[in-house]
C-alpha cells in the first residue's frame, strides 16, 4: 500500500500547470485589451480634433455671413434714408421747420419758360398728391425734369 504521496504530487503538478496556463491566457487578454484601448483612444482623439476644426470653420463662416448681412442692412438703411430724406436711425426724422426755403433764380428765357410751363404744372400736381414724407424727394425730381425740359 502507498501512503498517497504520488497522487498528491500528480494533482499538485496538474493544478500548477492549469494555473500557469490561466495566467498566460490572462496576460494575452490584457495585452489585447490594452492594444484595442490604445487604438480606440487614438481614434477618439483624432475625431475630437476633426470636430473642433469643423466647428472653428463653421464659426468663421457664420461670422463672415453676419458681417456681410450687417453691411447689407447698413447700405439698405442709407438708401432708404437717402430716398425718404430721414436719418439712418429708425424712428427719427429730420425736423421740417429746420429746412430753409430754396432761393429762386430769375426765370430763364421766355420761350423756354412757356415750353416748360405745362410740364411744371403737371409736376406741381404730382408733388401735391405725394405723401408728406416723400414730398421733398418728389419735388426735387420734378425740378430736375422741368430743367431738362427747359433745355
Amino acid at each position: 500500500m502507498s501512503n498517497g504521496n504520488g497522487v498528491t504530487a500528480t494533482i499538485y503538478q496538474a493544478v500548477e500547470s492549469v494555473t500557469e496556463k490561466v495566467q498566460e491566457v490572462a496576460a494575452e487578454a490584457k495585452a489585447s485589451v490594452n492594444k484595442a484601448a490604445g487604438k480606440v483612444t487614438r481614434r477618439a482623439n483624432a475625431a475630437k480634433k476633426r470636430a473642433a476644426a469643423t466647428v472653428k470653420r463653421a464659426r468663421a463662416a457664420l461670422d463672415q455671413a453676419v458681417s456681410a448681412a450687417k453691411k447689407k442692412v447698413a447700405a439698405a438703411r442709407k438708401a432708404v434714408a437717402k430716398r425718404v430724406g430721414a436719418t439712418t436711425r429708425p424712428g427719427k426724422a429730420k425736423p421740417a421747420a429746420a429746412k430753409k426755403a430754396p432761393v429762386r433764380k430769375a426765370a430763364p428765357k421766355k420761350a423756354a419758360a412757356k415750353k416748360a410751363g405745362g410740364k411744371q404744372a403737371a409736376a406741381r400736381k404730382v408733388v401735391a398728391k405725394a405723401k408728406p414724407a416723400k414730398r421733398a424727394a418728389v419735388k426735387k425730381a420734378a425740378k430736375k425734369a422741368a430743367k431738362r425740359a427747359a433745355r
